[in-house]
Parts: structure tokens; sequence; C-alpha cells
């Protein structure tokens, strides 16, 4: 979300600048290696900016990009101010401001994080990523925390990917993490006015029904034990109704949301997250369906499966990635 990239993405910003809209364009397009020779130098250099550095940084730029610039303006590439024989030079403080937006964001975002009360005795920051080695970064992170203990171990850059080795060979040293999202299925109910919204609801025969209820599984936030299910119960009946539909899938929509307690899978922060389908057994599905959602909460993943109380033919099991 806030990482190197967007240093880069910065950094590209200025180099259109620098050439040109149509210029930039045009050689992004055609000449794409070379644009990532450019932005190989930039990231070599990036890394020695820190919050009082004064030194410049230089991109050293192919003949193909200096050739085009020259065709399309009619002018030499040298004759821009920030170009000098052939190189492209960047300020410390021009630098800096690439970073200015990304880290305000990373602060604002663990200001939030540290005011929530799980926090309140928190005493270390642990930097990983290599968006971590910055040393502008880390400098920026002590000034702003200057209560908190920064650490940036060695190889910031790669403990991501030996946190992921050591996970698979041994899962079990992660026992419990926060769910990511709140989970839930969409389900219907009888139509209540003191608790259910009319909009809502339609009806069905002489029979008002609310569509749509948000049944909560896992809350965002909360800490769930790795391993724990939850189930919710859901049923169907199919009597007097045509013997047609007994022959139909059935279909049960998971919702997560980013709020902790939706009524509704229409709330603006809902999304559909995924969806079980069932086939009915052989012979269609009995006159009364009863059974149940069941959600599991791995180290990596949420599992999701119907089972029918029958065991019939219809025991399912689909992963939602957690994100």
């Amino acid at each position: 979300m806030w990482g190197g990239d967007n240093i880069n993405q910065e950094f590209c910003k200025f180099l259109r600048n620098v050439i040109g809209e149509n210029v930039y364009d045009d050689f992004a397009r055609e000449n794409a290696s070379d644009l990532l020779y450019i932005l190989g130098q930039f990231e070599s250099g990036k890394h020695s900016i820190r919050k009082k550095s004064t030194d410049e940084i230089y991109a050293q730029l192919p003949i193909t990009l200096c050739n085009r610039y020259s065709r399309t303006t009619g002018k030499p590439l040298d004759g821009n101010m920030s170009i000098q024989s052939g190189k492209l030079v960047i300020s410390a403080k021009e630098c800096r401001s690439f970073f200015t937006q990304t880290i305000r964001n990373i602060v604002d975002h663990l200001k939030v994080i540290l005011r929530k009360p799980e926090c309140q005795d928190l005493q270390y920051i642990l930097m990983v990523g290599g968006f971590s080695e910055s040393p502008l970064v880390i400098d920026e992170m002590r000034s702003c925390f200057p209560d908190k203990r920064v650490i940036s171990p060695v190889d910031a850059g790669v403990s991501v990917l030996k946190g992921a080795v050591l996970y698979g060979w041994n899962t079990e040293i992660i026992t419990a993490r926060p769910s990511p999202l709140t989970y839930g299925v969409s389900l219907y109910d009888t139509y209540n006015e003191n608790i259910h919204d009319v909009s809502k609801s339609v009806l069905v025969g002489k029979k008002r029904i609310v569509l749509g209820l948000f049944e909560k599984i896992f809350t965002i936030n909360e800490e769930i034990n790795v391993g724990t299910k939850r189930s919710i119960k859901v049923h169907e009946s199919y009597k007097r109704k045509p013997e047609s539909l007994r022959g139909t899938e059935k279909e049960i929509e998971i919702f997560s949301s980013t709020e902790p307690n939706p009524r509704y899978v229409t709330d603006r922060n809902c999304t559909r997250h995924g969806r079980i389908v069932v086939p009915p057994p052989e012979g269609g599905w009995p006159e009364k369906v009863r059974g149940k959602v069941e959600f599991e909460f791995g180290g990596t993943e949420l599992m999701v499966r119907f089972v029918d109380r029958f065991k019939l033919r219809c025991k399912r099991k689909c992963r939602l990635l957690c994100q």
C-alpha cells in the first residue's frame, strides 16, 4: 500500500516533468528496458538519502532517450537544467520530497493503530520489507515515535520471505491472528418492524420477508485461534413449492465487511467475498433441508464449507483468501 513503489512513481513523475509528457510516454512505450535501467539507478541511489543529507543523486540517461528528446523538441537534452553531461541530477531535497506523502501515510496509519487499547503497552516497532531499509524512513520513524524503540533488522528486505519459509516448515509458530475483515453469510428472515428496515423487505404471499441480512461469523480485528470453527444454521423448505425447484443448485453467499457490525449485505462497506454452490443430491432435495455453513480460521486463509444434516451428496468446501 505504502512502500518503495510509491517512491518510484514519484520519481517517474519528476522525470516526466523534466523531459516532457510526450517524450516520456513515447520512451516508456518503445524503450521499456531503458526505462527500467534508469529506475534501477534511482533504486540504488534513493537508499543513500537521509533526513539531512545534501548529496545529489545521478542517473545516466540512455542514448535512446537523448535521441528521442532531440527529435521531439529540436533541442539537446543537456540544455535542460536537470541534465548534466547526459546524467539526470536530482537534489537531495527533491528526492526527499518523493518520500513525503508515503511516509506521512505510514505514520498516520501507525498512530491510529497505536491508539487502540490492545497497543497501549507496545514498546517496539519492527520494520521489515525493502522499504524499511531506507535510512530516511528509519530516521522519520524514530523522529515521529520517540517513545518507541524502532528496530530495523539486518536484511530487512528479505525478512518477510524468511518468515514465510519458516512458517512453511512449522505452521504452529502462528497460534492466533486478528481477523482481517468481518465475515458472514447472507440470510433472510421474517420481517419485524421493530428491528428491520422495511426497504429491505419483500412481500411473499401474505408474509413479509427481509432479504440480505448479514449473519456475522467473525468480527474484524477479533483475535482468533488458528483452527477455530464456527457455524451458522441454514434451512430451506420446499413444501408447497414447484417440484422443479428441488433439482436446482443451492447457493450460499459469503460476505465480508470492513465494519464490525454490518446489518445488511447491501451496506456500503460490504462485499460479496465468495459463494458456495451446492448441487442437489440424487432425486432432488428433501422437503426440508437443514444444514450449516461452517467457517474454519486457518493460518493464512479462511475455509468455508456447507454440510447438511442428512450427509447427502452436498458437502462442499471453498477457500476464501484472507485479505
